[in-house]
């Protein structure tokens, strides 16, 4: 079974600025913890490099992202490896709903580990991802 993280966010602004946001190179530097590095490859396509801290390591993560709009949500598929191991493929999606200005974000990240892990890579790979993710949006700050 795969693993999918699943959580919900409040951001105070549009639906419109949320979009806007998850495609500013600036703001997604801001917002993606401990970020060093951020680049536009395509119009829909950036490379990000960060250090992600996971019990008592720190993980130099680096990768490809994908954003794409399908309507209320928005697809973003992830390849993401570390200097000495691929961790894998992620696909997040974000379902916007918008209310007084504020948009509800509901996110479903599933993983897709590169290889048959060990239980303890897979449970790492997961806490990478969740630490990732989590302070994405604690950072996230559209039209800001």
């Amino acid at each position: 079974m795969l693993p999918v993280i699943e959580q919900r966010h409040s951001v105070s602004a549009s639906r419109a600025a949320v979009i806007a946001g998850l495609s500013d190179l600036g703001v997604l530097k801001a917002a993606i913890p401990r970020c060093r590095e951020v680049r536009r490859l395509t119009p829909d396509k950036v490379w990000i490099a960060t250090d992600i801290g996971v019990l008592r390591w720190t993980f130099q993560v680096e990768g490809i992202v994908t954003l794409r709009v399908e309507g209320a949500q928005v697809v973003i598929a992830s390849d993401l490896r570390t200097r000495t191991f691929r961790l894998g493929h992620a696909v997040t999606t974000l379902t916007l709903t918008e209310d007084a200005g504020r948009t509800m974000i509901h996110s479903t990240t599933t993983l897709t580990p590169a290889r048959a892990h060990s239980l303890v890579m897979r449970r790492t790979i997961g806490a990478v991802a969740k630490t990732l993710l989590t302070g994405f949006f604690q950072n996230f700050r559209p039209g800001a």
